[in-house]
């Protein structure tokens, strides 16, 4: 997927990564409409969830998706999402978290977005994000419609 940012820049996304608690679900339960949005994210990218699992749920909820579930290491959390993202291009990454764990994956990655959803967001996560949400569906929403990231991103 190429989304090319008047004033900004041009990015070539192949990654779509995204943390699981606080992101697509809440308190360990993935949110109900998020399946119909992974399939027809699925066909323009790669989709992973990295997650260190707080509420063990993970691989049974997401078991019937069509991504690739990386349950990361709890003791170094945030190194492990970043070298995770490092090792599939960064620069072809659009990630989405909402915790203080993600903030180093938001900021490095090509594009980030945060979420502040039911389970709130970091201020850390925060400061590292390009884009702001109030919720999973309206960051699905933009990769689903991409001239809804250019219009929040171009200078």
């Amino acid at each position: 997927m190429i989304i090319n940012i008047p004033n900004y820049k041009k990015f070539k996304i192949e990654n779509l990564i995204l943390d699981f608690n606080g992101s697509i679900a809440n308190s360990g339960k993935v949110l109900p409409f998020v399946y119909d949005y992974i399939v027809k994210l699925s066909k323009l990218y790669n989709i992973y969830v990295f997650t260190g699992d707080t509420f063990k749920t993970v691989e049974n909820q997401l078991k019937k998706y069509p991504l690739k579930v990386i349950i990361t290491d709890e003791t170094c959390g945030i190194e492990s999402k970043y070298q995770l993202m490092k090792e599939l291009d960064q620069n072809k990454c659009i990630t989405i978290g909402n915790g203080s764990i993600d903030r180093k994956m938001l900021k490095y990655s090509a594009i980030g977005i945060v979420v502040i959803g039911k389970e709130g967001a970091s201020i850390k996560a925060l400061n590292s994000a390009d884009i702001i949400v109030t919720s999973i569906s309206d960051a699905f929403d933009m990769l689903l419609n991409t001239e809804k990231i250019i219009a929040t991103l171009r200078e």
